[in-house]
């Protein structure tokens, strides 16, 4: 074990490890500890032993060493249940207590050597078989608050009814008696192995405790803004050294039970601390105002122990110390619920975690304290909160890093708009300008006053037609660089239609349902529709025809059939618009304008020739059916006009038309602002 540690040591800094070898490490680390899992909870098969836990155990209250013999009578004694905190018996006593049963044994039944297996015993113990004295601890430090495990001499067991005699002495004041299981005659062996497996498995905690403690160390070591994963690293590592001063491994390091039974608790009064203090910069908070009181008082404790090197002193301090474990753990989850109204995920998880945890630490305060005979779940609650703290680690470095790409896409998104502009305008203004250049040339030469003021006007004349391509060119901009639409907004399609539509510009008819409901961009299907109506190649058609039409699946179709008395110029605005992808004049940026806000719109865009002389064009978009009911009816709109203002009745018709003007001048400040 010293050489793996004084191996680690050497390569803790980021520049000698890599991360590829830190998964590596943790991946065999995994594997190893499922491994050992597996193996810790096999059970051994056809094992004979004689329970003697119950409520049978009679007690006296008087100290005579008589009581150990079986043929005693203890009939007439009081009746106590066991495992149990007895200590209110302790103290009515003359200064022991005895707890006598009597017990069946069948060696023909038994196999192995047989022991006396009991659990945690608080204080001193002396454990008689038929009369015979086959353990103590005799005061030894070495054995206080530990399981018993005795060897029975074989001949000392007798076939049918045995006695059992226990006297139990302590000087605590709170705890007496034996407080867990097992109570019971076990094989020597199995009583061992049971011990050995229990410290296997809670070596697998210690060592998970370790290695997650490491890999947060390590992470925070090459981001120091990170401070979480400093105070979770270290709270990981000192529940570590916790947990590995109460293991039977710690005995293999350094055989000195008094050294690890103060590790223990000196641990012990730090992790609420460290806890907290990773609870608050997990969650954002600031340091708690008293914290560096709560660090000195708990650091006082821990020398207090190193000057009265007594562990029943320790245990009964400890015990009236642990009323602050379910104040700071309460004021942890009174954290975590704030987080938790903000919608906060990490602190949804850390939630989950902390009500386990709670409930561990309460039922492990009853057990230590004997009132409750209940197997421990502190080991895997906190085992469980580790696990799922750091699941809230990584998704709150994800969601970081998310944040982060998700603004390098927008500073993207704005270079990219910035370099499409500039490409735009270098194809499509370069000309006019160079050509308006040559004309201020040709001004200089001239000296005819007259010819000069054409050349101004022809130059006034470009100048007035570069401010709408300079629009175009915007909006084409901006819809390229735009993944989907903004302002979704679901309305009654054929009164939107109406308001969109101009009559005075194209013929149309409409032949769709009434309550169908159109879920889309509002601003880009008028755009788009506006467009379509007033594209210069259209314009040039000497008859145009617009049908809103629905499908079987409902979905609305703007049909645009367009006539040309020269059917040369239909297929030829037809190829033109079918192949021509360049931006080499005005018309191709109007149409790519259109083609991009189809793209936004989800909608189809379709151009067929007919019979060689009629061009249509199809402009397909999803529609859905709505309830009746669910439609407000249009009501026509009123004007009262008087000498000082103008009031209109509220009508969903106005309403479309504010709707629409209100998002349009919310895309041109946008883009202003880009300018």
């Amino acid at each position: 074990m010293k050489s793996i540690l004084l191996t680690h040591s050497e390569y803790t800094t980021p520049n000698f490890i890599s991360i590829y070898l830190l998964r590596k490490i943790l991946y065999a680390s995994s594997i190893l500890m499922i491994f050992l899992a597996i193996n810790c909870g096999s059970k051994s098969q056809n094992i004979d032993t004689i329970d003697l836990a119950g409520e049978d155990w009679s007690i006296s209250l008087s100290d005579n060493l008589e009581y150990a013999l079986p043929e005693i009578s203890h009939s007439a004694w009081e009746t106590v249940s066991l495992p149990n905190n007895i200590n209110s018996f302790v103290k009515a006593s003359d200064g022991a207590v005895w707890l006598r049963k009597n017990f069946e044994f069948n060696p023909d039944n038994f196999k192995g050597n047989p022991a006396v297996y009991l659990g945690k015993i608080y204080e001193k113990d002396q454990v008689y078989i038929n009369g015979v004295l086959i353990g103590e601890n005799g005061g030894r430090e070495a054995n206080f608050g530990r399981k018993r495990i005795y060897p029975i001499p074989h001949s000392l067991l007798i076939s049918g009814e045995n006695t059992i005699a226990i006297r139990i002495y302590s000087s605590l004041s709170g705890s007496a008696g034996i407080i867990s299981s097992p109570i019971s005659i076990a094989p020597f062996d199995y009583a061992w192995e049971q011990e050995w497996r229990f410290a296997n498995k809670e070596f697998i905690y210690v060592s998970f405790f370790f290695f997650i403690g490491i890999f947060y160390l390590l992470n925070y070591l090459k981001m120091k803004d990170t401070k979480e994963y400093r105070s979770f690293s270290i709270f990981a590592l000192t529940y570590c050294i916790y947990e590995f001063s109460r293991n039977d491994y710690r005995f293999n390091v350094y055989n000195n039970f008094l050294f690890f039974k103060f590790l223990e608790y000196a641990t012990l009064f730090f992790i609420p601390y460290q806890f907290l203090r990773f609870v608050e910069e997990f969650l954002k908070f600031k340091k708690f105002k008293y914290s560096k009181l709560y660090f000195l008082l708990s650091a006082s404790f821990v020398l207090l122990f190193a000057i009265i090197q007594k562990p029943q002193f320790w245990y009964a301090f400890v015990g009236y110390w642990d009323f602050q474990l379910p104040i700071t753990l309460g004021y942890t989850i009174y954290l975590t619920f704030i987080r938790i109204r903000e919608k906060v995920i990490g602190a949804y998880i850390q939630g989950i975690g902390l009500f386990y945890i709670f409930y561990a630490i309460i039922k492990q305060i009853l057990i230590e304290r004997g009132i409750a005979n209940l197997e421990s779940s502190l080991e895997t609650s906190v085992l469980f909160y580790f696990f799922l703290m750091t699941i809230a680690l990584r998704l709150q470095f994800l969601f970081v890093k998310r944040k982060i790409q998700k603004r390098y896409d927008q500073l993207r998104e704005a270079d990219t708009l910035r370099d499409k502009i500039f490409r735009h305008m270098e194809m499509m203004i370069s000309k006019p300008l160079k050509y308006m250049h040559a004309i201020l040339l040709e001004m200089d030469l001239l000296k005819d006053a007259k010819l000069k003021k054409e050349k101004i006007h022809e130059i006034e004349n470009i100048q007035s037609t570069l401010q709408p391509l300079m629009d175009d060119i915007i909006e084409l901009s901006r819809l390229e660089v735009m993944k989907e639409v903004p302002f979704k907004a679901s309305v009654p399609f054929v009164d939107f239609i109406k308001e969109v539509i101009p009559s005075n510009s194209i013929t149309y008819s409409i032949k769709v349902e009434a309550d169908t409901l159109i879920e889309n961009s509002l601003e880009l299907i008028n755009s788009i529709v506006i467009r379509l109506i007033d594209f210069p190649s259209i314009q040039d058609f000497t008859h145009n025809d617009l049908i809103i039409t629905q499908d079987l699946r409902g979905n609305v179709h703007f049909r645009f059939l367009l006539f040309h008395s020269n059917p040369k110029i239909a297929v030829k605005v037809y190829n033109d618009l079918q192949n021509n992808l360049s931006l080499e004049d005005t018309n191709s940026i109007k149409w790519q304008i259109i083609k991009q806000i189809a793209r936004l719109l989800e909608a189809k865009l379709e151009l067929k020739i007919i019979k060689r002389k009629y061009l249509r064009i199809d402009l397909g978009l999803t529609a859905i059916q709505a309830p009746a009911s669910e439609l407000t009816p249009i009501k026509e709109t009123k004007t009262i006009i008087s000498k000082n203002r103008t009031d209109k009745t509220a009508s969903p018709k106005q309403d479309w038309k504010d709707e629409l003007k209100t998002i349009y001048t919310n895309i041109r400040s946008k883009l202003s602002k880009k300018k």
